[in-house]
């Protein structure tokens, strides 16, 4: 017999025992509790997750972790999550919904900082499996919760990943002005630490570009002013210049020039900037007709 047939047959016995615990004679009332019983189940569930697991049949793993909340109610976040952990082995999904239910359960008691985490690695399973929509979601619900909880940091690395998917994939209107209001938002915290000042710039940088490339040259005037006015030092900084030019080449039609500044300020951007500025790049036409405003 196999090591891994071991493990099952293990588990299978362990799983049975507690089944068992949980369905007593008239007996074996008499001298346990329910609650008594219930915690000695858990105990057997939780050697047949994990003889399970160690046998590689992650689905039943999963499921004697489910048995495990469901007797110990109290607990049952910690058992979701080992649920959770153990079935993202094989089905992805199935491991999002256990999460879910952990945060749930987790928002309901003084543990929003776990909810919050949870949520973040939810978002990044939905990312991993390319469901772009729902882990920008995902990552804006786990910046708010973080937010709740004072963690500044861990609220605006959230709230940029979800302005990053908006911007890389999904590229609707709507999702470029959430990205837009995103980074502002960002920047702005930012700005409220010194330390932060060149994360600032880069976030505001970022959405003057989203300006540009939503068709908006006004806006991204009027956006300049805003973060000068947030941060004084920003005028004088080459994020501020090569968008101001690009404004210009943009009104001017002018492509060539357009892409002599692109070349020129390459150093400036990183792949979310560069797939804006390939957008901003897109709407310049070669008729004169369509010039911006």
């Amino acid at each position: 017999m196999s090591d891994n047939s071991n493990y099952i047959r293990r588990a299978q016995e362990a799983s049975s025992q507690a089944d068992k615990l949980l369905r007593p004679g008239r007996f074996s009332k008499m001298f346990s509790s329910r609650v008594g019983r219930g915690i000695e189940a858990a105990e057997l569930y939780k050697i047949a997750a994990g003889c399970y697991k160690i046998g590689g049949d992650y689905i039943s793993s999963a499921n004697e972790f489910i048995k495990c909340a469901e007797c110990l109610p109290e607990e049952a976040a910690f058992y979701y999550i080992d649920a959770g952990n153990v079935i993202k082995n094989v089905n992805v999904m199935d491991a999002i919904k256990y999460y879910n239910q952990a945060a749930d359960i987790c928002l309901n008691t003084p543990k929003i900082d776990r909810a919050a985490s949870l949520k973040r690695q939810i978002a990044e399973l939905y990312e991993e499996s390319k469901e772009f929509k729902l882990a920008a979601d995902s990552y804006l619900q786990a910046a708010e919760l973080f937010y709740s909880v004072n963690d500044e940091s861990s609220g605006c690395s959230c709230e940029l990943k979800c302005a990053e998917l908006k911007i890389l994939y999904l590229n609707e209107t709507e999702d470029i002005l959430k990205a837009i209001q995103i980074f502002e938002t960002v920047g702005d915290k930012y700005m409220s630490k010194a330390s932060h000042a060149y994360s600032a710039r880069a976030c505001f940088f970022k959405a003057a570009l989203l300006f540009l490339a939503n068709e908006d040259a006004i806006g991204a005037e009027n956006a300049l002013h805003r973060y000068i006015n947030s941060d004084p030092e920003f005028e004088s900084k080459p994020e501020y210049g090569f968008v101001n030019e690009l404004i210009g080449a943009i009104r001017g039609n002018d492509l060539p020039h357009f892409e002599e500044l692109v070349n020129k300020n390459r150093r400036m951007l990183d792949s979310v900037a560069s797939h804006i500025i390939l957008k901003a790049k897109s709407t310049i036409t070669q008729s004169e007709e369509n010039q911006w405003i």
